[in-house]
């Protein structure tokens, strides 16, 4: 399994067929902000799981924001997700995350 956080945006991530990818992204619900994820091109990673891990320190605190997503099967994908307030679809996001995914058989 390879994962990967907001650092990692712009980068190519590289999997097998049936490599788990996990995406850690920090978001601040308190604020109404949230990472939304896109779908962009052909559909080769499925979606398996999504959650979030709860800052128990501090209230209104940070979350990690989790996707857990199977290549299901060779090619090329953009895994994109925008950070926004959900209910303002046509205003600017906060940020943006992206990341190019390729799945192979066999990895070289």
């Amino acid at each position: 399994m390879k994962i990967i956080y907001e650092k990692h945006a712009g980068r190519e991530i590289f999997l097998k067929v049936q490599e788990k990818l996990e995406v850690n992204l920090r978001e601040n619900p308190s604020t109404g902000f949230t990472w939304m994820e896109e779908i962009i091109g052909k559909q080769i990673l499925k979606l398996e799981k999504e959650d979030f891990l709860h800052d128990e320190i501090t209230q209104g605190g940070n979350s990690l924001h989790k996707w857990l997503f199977n290549a299901e099967k060779t090619g090329i994908q953009k895994l994109k997700f925008i950070y926004q307030r959900p209910w303002l679809t046509n205003s600017q996001p906060g940020k943006e995350f992206e990341v190019t995914v390729h799945v192979h058989h066999e990895l070289f």
